[in-house]
């Protein structure tokens, strides 16, 4: 068997939005429309502009220069803000672009996308990390997969039975997906994690360097130590599906279980919607002193519940585990100690962009994750 990179919708789409905007880029500040006006009339005969030295030729020129770079800068922020949501659009019609571009072969039209995806200069989660974990693997769609010695696998939606299987059966992989922390660093998806084996880090006892705590724009509030509600986090239905969870049974337990040991009322929280469209829970729990600690499988909303001040039991595998309890039965003997090595810790879960394509990543990873 051969190595392979899961290739999956988003990052295809990711390239075909950056392809559609990076032609408009080419062409300059909206081919500086105010400037070329002042060149034309520079050239005409009854121009007034005769003389490019004048102080009112150079003022008009400052002006038509100041106002090109203004428009451009506005157009970069607007592709900024709404880049995502083209990204979307794209990455739900893939199949039918699939189909077109290969003129009714959708194989083909597939081998053709990929083909430019590695072609571009830009890196990429598959083709860049993916590349340098697994140097010989070959690229394949999702629903290609066949098994493999090795994968790597970006994102979980689209990929939830190879991830499955790959776990299941105790088979490697690479996964990489959204970091910890990037509710404190303005929502934007700043951080990434990257795991082998699992779709989160799990408890380490390795000793971590605190170089990388600057990386935080903010730190945990003290721990709480009111409120008279259990806030349960439902796991998504992506997780229900890779671990075989009922949603409904799974509630039902946890009520049963938290009744022998507590009187507390219990508040279950759904996972609907995407993180835009959800309220703040970060905010949500500073703002609701009620909140005696969060209940959850394996969500971010446990991070963000530390960092909130908010106790926290972590029922799955989750990077929060080494600062929280593991068992329902323990729901009146928190956790609420130290959280320095955490944090040290933490911080060499999680890596921006940029950095997760240089080869020291590699060497991290065997160093303090052992692997």
């Amino acid at each position: 068997m051969a190595n392979e990179i899961i290739i999956g919708h988003d990052e295809i789409a990711h390239h075909l939005a950056w392809f559609a905007f990076k032609r408009y880029f080419r062409r300059g500040p909206q081919e500086w429309k105010n400037l070329n006006k002042l060149y034309y009339d520079h050239y005409r005969p009854d121009s007034r502009f005769k003389d490019i030295h004048s102080g009112e030729f150079q003022a008009r020129l400052y002006k038509c220069v100041r106002k090109d770079v203004e428009r451009w800068v506005e157009w970069v922020k607007y592709i900024k803000k709404n880049f995502q949501q083209l990204s979307h659009i794209i990455e739900d019609r893939v199949p039918q672009l699939t189909k077109q571009v290969g003129q009714g072969d959708s194989d083909l039209g597939r081998k053709i996308l990929v083909r430019g995806i590695l072609k571009a200069k830009s890196p990429g989660f598959s083709k860049t990390l993916g590349k340098m974990l697994l140097p010989d693997a070959d690229f394949i769609y999702p629903e290609n997969y066949e098994d493999a010695d090795d994968i790597f696998i970006r994102n979980i939606i689209h990929n939830e039975d190879i991830i499955k299987d790959r776990m299941r059966n105790h088979k490697p992989f690479w996964f990489v997906d959204s970091g910890y922390t990037n509710f404190i660093h303005g929502g934007n998806k700043r951080f990434h994690r990257l795991t082998r084996n699992d779709l989160h880090h799990g408890d380490n006892a390795n000793v971590f360097p605190a170089d990388r705590l600057i990386k935080f724009d903010s730190f945990p509030r003290p721990w709480r130590t009111g409120g008279d509600k259990i806030l349960v986090i439902e796991p998504s239905v992506y997780t229900c599906q890779i671990y075989g969870m009922g949603t409904e049974a799974w509630k039902r337990e946890i009520v049963e279980t938290l009744a022998k040991h507590t009187d507390r009322e219990i508040v279950f929280r759904e996972k609907e919607g995407t993180r835009k469209t959800r309220s703040d829970l970060y905010r949500d729990l500073l703002n609701d002193q009620s909140i005696y600690c969060v209940v959850h499988v394996n969500s971010n909303a446990g991070t963000e519940a530390i960092w909130a001040g908010v106790p926290v039991i972590t029922l799955g595998k989750h990077v929060t585990q080494r600062v929280s309890r593991t068992r329902l039965e323990d729901i009146n003997d928190l956790y609420r100690g130290s959280l320095g090595e955490w944090l040290c810790y933490l911080s060499y879960c999680q890596f921006e962009f940029n950095e997760l394509f240089n080869p020291r990543i590699r060497q991290i990873m065997r160093r303090y994750h052992n692997v």
